[in-house]
């Protein structure tokens, strides 16, 4: 093995590449049975691999996931829940982002809005797309920050990512300027290509839209949402137990 070539990959950062090269070049077996071709080939493939792998885990810290190790495996599919498995599964392949349409998750508290949308923001990230989780309130105090103090990265993170959760939708009423910011900011990624976003909320959209000051601007946000969404409700069964209640732990924000 040439040691300049190894550490001049490292320099490059092209620490996949190297590791291979390491490897192969160790192993005389081995790397007699390789031609050029698919020396190169298996060293960019684990190069790629590794970006990846990276870019997947920074995702996922930048997501701030409330419930980070929610999984679409562990969702509960009891048949008294009476939860769609394929509509879940569907809503897992993240095609909903292509085609920028969003996800309301209705139901009771405990009943696993967010672990639900933790899910399928985590396969989001396994996708590669860029996901935020954030609460309602403290949506609403950035958006705040964004316009008085001129945050524009802020708000520039809340337009552009691909997948934007929002928990606890609408679980107080808001005044008109916060409804305006509201309207503004779902109004502006309904215009960007492959953005979407997950809202959990207790009440169904008509009720979100009477909890809000302003009703030009409550109508044009119910709108927007209405007509361009998945709706999934966790409390078609009033007798099914509370998640909580149920798994425990599991459930709670970690």
């Amino acid at each position: 093995m040439n040691n300049q070539t190894y550490f001049k990959l490292k320099q490059l950062r092209l620490s996949g590449m190297a590791d291979v090269y390491q490897n192969i070049f160790s192993d005389n077996k081995k790397r007699q049975n390789l031609s050029v071709d698919e020396m190169l080939g298996l060293m960019v493939d684990c190069e790629i691999n590794r970006r990846q792998d990276a870019k997947h885990e920074r995702l996922l810290k930048k997501a701030a996931f409330e419930q980070p190790n929610a999984h679409i495996s562990d969702i509960d599919y009891s048949e008294s829940r009476m939860l769609d498995r394929s509509l879940v599964l569907r809503l897992a392949s993240c095609d909903f982002i292509l085609s920028s349409r969003n996800i309301v998750i209705m139901g009771a508290t405990g009943s696993g809005k967010s672990y639900l949308a933790c899910a399928v923001g985590r396969e989001a990230c396994r996708q590669l797309y860029s996901v935020r989780f954030t609460r309602m309130r403290t949506l609403l105090e950035d958006l705040k920050m964004a316009s008085e103090f001129q945050e524009q990265k802020i708000k520039r993170e809340l337009l552009n990512c691909n997948l934007l959760i929002i928990d606890d939708y609408m679980l107080s009423a808001i005044d008109e300027t916060e409804t305006a910011l509201l309207y503004e900011l779902i109004h502006d990624r309904e215009l960007s290509d492959r953005t979407s976003t997950i809202l959990c909320t207790q009440y169904d959209l008509k009720g979100c839209a009477m909890k809000m000051k302003g009703q030009t601007m409550s109508d044009a946000i119910y709108d927007r949402l209405e007509h361009n969404a998945y709706i999934i409700n966790l409390s078609q069964n009033p007798e099914f137990p509370s998640m909580r209640e149920k798994y425990g732990n599991r459930f709670k924000p970690l």
